[in-house]
């Protein structure tokens, strides 16, 4: 069976895989405390409705194999004098790790959000202890800005967060 990685909107019909997946501390360990441990259906469907939301400086995107969702990803503008600027940030399921998979839909990401928007420059941050991530950053043509010392305070202890950020301009001389 060939596997094809896709690129969608998310459905309704999504939300049980995308609770069975999202439902790790491997990956809650690695985002924001805003996405729950445990992750529930109800969660999921939250997530579905709200990602859906028309809002033209958010683009939430499922991120498929075979159409079965494995991920998320998404760029979110920033406003007032930074509004050319847009966070990027990504996850998948752990049995999809290393195997590509991030490298490519965020390469997807980054084609997508030069096309359709108007920012210049896209950004992410990066738990220190998540070198998996950056690598995928880095093989998309971010680079490391910056190591900010003990941003992050997630279960209990503080951690320093690793900042890239790509311009269009660095896409285009490519």
């Amino acid at each position: 069976m060939k596997t094809e990685l896709g690129f969608r909107k998310f459905k309704d019909s999504d939300a049980k895989q995308l609770a069975k997946i999202g439902n790790n501390k491997n990956i809650a360990r690695n985002m924001r405390d805003m996405f729950p441990h445990p992750y529930t259906l109800s969660d999921a469907k939250a997530f579905i409705q709200k990602a859906n939301e028309d809002n033209p400086g958010r683009h939430v995107i499922a991120i498929t194999l075979n159409d079965e969702v494995i991920g998320s990803m998404g760029g979110f503008a920033e406003s007032d004098i930074y509004s050319k600027n847009m966070e990027v940030g990504y996850w998948l399921g752990e049995e999809y790790w290393h195997q590509g998979y991030a490298t490519q839909a965020v390469q997807w990401l980054i084609n997508f959000l030069f096309e359709n928007t108007e920012v210049n420059r896209l950004f992410a941050g990066v738990f220190e202890y998540n070198i998996a991530s950056a690598n995928v950053l880095e093989k998309c043509g971010f680079r490391r800005i910056a190591r900010v010392r003990q941003k992050v305070y997630k279960n209990g202890a503080f951690y320093d967060e690793f900042l890239f950020d790509l311009l269009r301009e660095d896409v285009e001389q490519a």
